[in-house]
């Protein structure tokens, strides 16, 4: 079973129908596609991918298949909002980063083969306090795949956050792409156990848990590593 294979079966058995769930870095909306069927009629799907290319696709197929419960943007979720830069690496539109500015040349640097300055697009950025405004949902489920954008996309949530009284996160962190943005793994753990999170880390496909006990000194044995978070409250 791959990672993706293991998340989606989480979704599958505990996404219900009417459920509000939101896809941030959704790319060619595999999550997406997957919360509108469990949500159906009644509940809704927001997804968010900054890249024109892949949310077009999204668009399309939301057209062709007529989906009804989807609200897709072509927007990158940050801390404020702001107009930003996209770096694509090329033909791996999943690997696609969100900076504030274009980054000065000392600070390019390839990380495990890509290259960053491969090329840069304009791109819109929005915390979801911004984008909902006074209209937030009750959001039950997120997926957050940002390429080391999460901490500053709970930074740009809080009031989101307080009307939550539930709600359930999966993530990607990958302590070198948080560091290309000034954050790391640890800060991102600290901040979600500091928002009254409870957080675990998902080791395999599988979805094999380090104890909370644990997980702040099992982060940094992984910090060489690509893991996923899960954390809710």
């Amino acid at each position: 079973m791959t990672y993706e294979e293991g998340c989606s079966s989480y979704f599958r058995n505990n996404v219900e129908v009417g459920d509000i769930c939101i896809d941030i870095g959704a790319h060619y909306g595999e999550y997406t596609f997957l919360f509108s069927g469990l949500v159906g009629k009644e509940g809704k799907v927001f997804a968010f991918e900054p890249f024109k290319n892949s949310c077009n696709v999204i668009k399309n197929r939301i057209i062709e298949e007529g989906y009804k419960n989807i609200v897709v943007e072509q927007k990158a979720i940050w801390s404020q909002s702001l107009s930003g830069k996209l770096y694509s690496s090329g033909e791996d539109t999943s690997d696609c980063r969100v900076f504030e500015k274009i980054l000065s040349c000392d600070l390019v640097k390839p990380s495990n083969g890509w290259i960053l300055n491969k090329e840069i697009l304009d791109c819109d950025l929005i915390s979801l306090d911004d984008y909902f405004g006074e209209d937030i949902p009750k959001c039950e489920f997120m997926k957050i795949d940002s390429q080391g954008s999460e901490l500053r996309i709970f930074k740009g949530m809080q009031r989101f956050l307080e009307k939550q009284s539930k709600i359930n996160i999966i993530m990607e962190c990958c302590d070198f792409l948080l560091k290309e943005k000034g954050d790391s793994a640890i800060e991102l753990g600290n901040y979600l156990l500091k928002n009254g999170f409870s957080i675990q880390i998902i080791l395999d496909p599988n979805h094999s848990f380090i104890p909370k006990s644990e997980i702040l000194r099992d982060i940094y044995g992984l910090i060489d590593k690509e893991f996923h978070i899960y954390a809710w409250r």
